[in-house]
């Protein structure tokens, strides 16, 4: 599914944040949420990568959704639950870019 290798992507780009300028990666069984808590705010390093309220509250979708699929069965996967997730992603796909770039440009100047 297409949304599930759009959060894999950005939770890996996260991660490369975390460790190289953040120099902290979370590593409880709960990293994914603390991940996500960790790019929402400043760091000692650098200025937030999440700008917004509701990139955040969609991104946490995104990774609830995550992680039920990878704990679930295809026949368990509720359409109503997804079609928001999979109708949505391609405007969150654009605000979520946007924010990087716009860190980028924060990081360039920090």
């Amino acid at each position: 599914m297409f949304f599930l290798s759009f959060h894999n992507g950005l939770e890996n780009i996260f991660r490369l944040i975390a460790k190289k300028i953040d120099e902290k990666k979370p590593t409880s069984e709960r990293w994914p949420v603390e991940l996500l808590d960790q790019v929402v705010n400043t760091s000692k390093n650098r200025k937030k990568i999440v700008h917004t309220n509701t990139t955040y509250e969609i991104l946490k979708e995104y990774l609830g959704f995550r992680h039920f699929s990878r704990h679930a069965y295809s026949f368990d996967l509720n359409w109503d639950l997804m079609k928001d997730l999979i109708y949505g992603i391609e405007e969150i796909k654009i605000n979520t870019i946007s924010e990087l770039m716009l860190f980028i440009e924060d990081i360039n100047n920090y």
